[in-house]
């Protein structure tokens, strides 16, 4: 790679300060969505089940799912910056 190539991608790489933007917006959104999905497990399991065991494993389940999509959510952000 001569210093031409090098430097143009280092152009092409995000600052520091939209890098850290960037990462607070992703701990927001996992935090707020596996809040949602804790509570969709909460009100759904409490209608589903009678065991302690199951709604606790439903709970967490639903905040796995939350948690997951916002980390697929960011991945896909995160790409899509690095692309640009």
């Amino acid at each position: 790679m001569d210093n031409n190539e090098w430097i143009n991608k280092l152009k092409k790489m995000p600052s520091e300060l939209k890098l850290s933007e960037r990462w607070q917006s992703t701990f927001q959104q996992m935090g707020s969505y596996a809040a949602v999905g804790c509570v969709a497990g909460v009100g759904m399991s409490t209608v589903l089940f009678r065991g302690m065991i199951l709604r606790a494993g439903m709970s967490a389940l639903t905040t796995g799912f939350g948690a997951g999509m916002a980390y697929e959510k960011a991945a896909k952000e995160f790409e899509d910056e690095a692309k640009k």
